[in-house]
């Protein structure tokens, strides 16, 4: 447990002395969106924050043309750093996400019994070391913190410990980036023993989410900030704009569009629906799955794994996002129980999710621009489901050995 602590320590510093090589791009837009709300402009208007940015008269880098989109509620959420200077703001916030992912490690490795030789361990060690924690902190990116808390919050309310400050950070998590969030509050939502835990996680993402509308509709005298958030969204999702599965990075998305996209003469609309398709299936099939087995209360890791997995699947993630994996690291306890070979398969899939690009990186030294991503999602939520229905049909069997 001491290892992981310093595991995320020693990433968490490496990449934030790095700040004047990646000036922390994506948090830089969240802070100056919060200054937006003390000075009562657009924050959704690259050009108010480029303003913003120089009224300070701080040494940031230019928000970019089609910004990093956010709701109102995590800018008001983050509301605390706007007064810090820059970079300031942005070290005290990796500081903030290391720590955070550093507790959730811990806690999962105290509560969960999990031991080196366990698949879990693999997974949290590769989860600390390998790039998308890096990239996570090197851009400031949010999704580290929104995984940390997650990641706590799930362990405190499914180990009936803290339940107050469960929901509440359910709450920030949902309220931060909802997109992460959805499929482990889904579970929580069917559990009986945390459905009220997870209405009032929500129902602190909605107060956030009104009070930062509200907030920014007193500052600005009007709800316009949402006609210019509509066409930020439809600019990045555009042909070649930063969401679209065929622009020039997209072979760091997550999306199961950008595998799709390789099949000759495919439209683009053949592509959305072969991915939505492939989306509802998994999700139908976990659902039917879940459903018989009770897997919800038998086995809610797998479960908040394979909604969690398959969330990622149709909308635009980048790899950074796989930060989430720290959610995904308890679904190997689960699958061990059954068989450790199963577990194993599942925990060298994720962690080959997780470290593609390291291993590109670090050890082939070139790339090879190819969305492996998507692919290794859907085959790890594949062993997830080969899982629950392997655990109904070994109660079986050993029910009629007994009989």
């Amino acid at each position: 447990m001491l290892m992981l602590a310093a595991l995320a320590a020693w990433t968490t510093v490496r990449e934030t002395r790095r700040w004047h090589k990646a000036p922390f791009g994506d948090f830089n837009y969240l802070q100056t969106g919060g200054e937006c709300l003390l000075a009562g402009c657009d924050p959704y208007d690259y050009a108010s924050l480029n303003h913003e940015a120089e009224r300070r008269r701080e040494q940031k880098p230019p928000i970019w043309p089609m910004t990093p989109v956010y709701p109102p509620s995590a800018l008001l959420l983050l509301l605390p750093f706007a007064p810090l200077g820059w970079p300031l703001a942005a070290w005290v916030f990796n500081g903030l996400a290391g720590l955070a992912t550093g507790l959730a490690c811990v806690g999962m490795a105290w509560w969960l019994r999990v031991r080196w030789c366990d698949p879990a361990a693999l997974l949290l060690v590769c989860g600390l070391v390998c790039l998308p924690m890096a990239s996570a902190l090197e851009f400031a990116n949010p999704a580290l913190l929104e995984a940390a808390l997650l990641a706590i919050s799930c362990l405190l309310l499914l180990q009936m410990r803290w339940q107050a400050l469960g929901w509440c950070l359910l709450g920030a998590a949902l309220a931060l980036k909802p997109q992460l969030a959805v499929g482990a509050f889904v579970v929580l939502l069917c559990r009986r023993q945390t459905r009220a835990a997870a209405w009032k996680g929500c129902g602190v993402w909605l107060a956030l989410l009104v009070a930062g509308t509200l907030a920014y509709r007193l500052r600005l005298g009007s709800f316009h900030f949402f006609a210019t958030l509509k066409w930020v969204l439809w600019l990045s999702a555009l042909p070649g704009g930063s969401s679209d599965f065929a622009n020039s990075e997209s072979f760091d998305f997550l999306n199961l569009q950008t595998a799709f996209a390789l099949i000759p003469h495919a439209s683009r609309a053949a592509i959305q629906t072969l991915a939505w398709l492939t989306t509802g299936l998994l999700a139908a099939a976990a659902l039917w799955l879940g459903r018989r087995r009770h897997a919800c209360e038998r086995s809610p890791w797998t479960m908040i794994a394979l909604a969690t997995a398959i969330s990622l699947l149709p909308v635009y993630h980048r790899g950074y996002d796989r930060v989430i994996a720290l959610l995904l690291a308890p679904a190997a306890v689960e699958l061990a129980a059954q068989s450790k070979r199963l577990a194993w398969a599942y925990a060298l899939l994720v962690a080959l999710w997780i470290a593609n690009d390291t291993v590109m990186t670090h050890v082939l030294k070139r790339w090879h621009f190819v969305p492996q991503n998507p692919v290794e999602d859907g085959l790890f939520c594949l062993v997830l489901l080969f899982g629950l229905w392997r655990r109904r049909t070994a109660f079986e069997e050993a029910r009629l050995v007994a009989s």
